[in-house]
């Protein structure tokens, strides 16, 4: 985190220092860091709500690979987006042309969603799936 945003040598710096993202002055000492944000649990990082914003209480979290997967600049999905796409595909749209219509960056965006590998929790039930 503190690489990433005061580091100008730092793979990721043009993401986040590079963007003006900045780590609060609390969070300079890893003891308050650490009493805001606790233990890191097993199997998550620390991941920024909002992307656009700073590395301060309220906007971090703990997350999951696929949490950070499906919280990114390049891909702002929500679980009502995932059912229009769903939606679409069952309705024979294309994978290529749900992409072009929604203004998606990547196919693998698409196809994990209809292979059930990414967003597998959201389901079509109460969709008002698109004509």
């Amino acid at each position: 985190m503190l690489q990433r945003c005061n580091n100008p040598r730092a793979a990721k710096y043009g993401n986040h220092g590079g963007r003006g993202i900045v780590v609060c002055e609390r969070w300079r000492s890893f003891v308050n860091f650490l009493a805001d944000m606790g233990e890191r649990p097993i199997g998550r990082t620390l991941d920024r709500r909002d992307n656009d914003g700073n590395y301060e209480p309220g906007n971090c979290r703990w997350a999951t690979t696929q949490e950070q997967n499906q919280n990114n600049r390049h891909c702002k999905l929500t679980p009502d987006l995932v059912r229009e796409i769903l939606g679409r595909f069952e309705h024979g749209e294309s994978q290529a042309s749900i992409r072009r219509r929604l203004g998606l960056e990547y196919s693998s965006t698409i196809s994990g969603i209809v292979r059930g590998a990414t967003w597998s929790n959201i389901h079509m039930e109460g969709c008002a799936c698109p004509a």
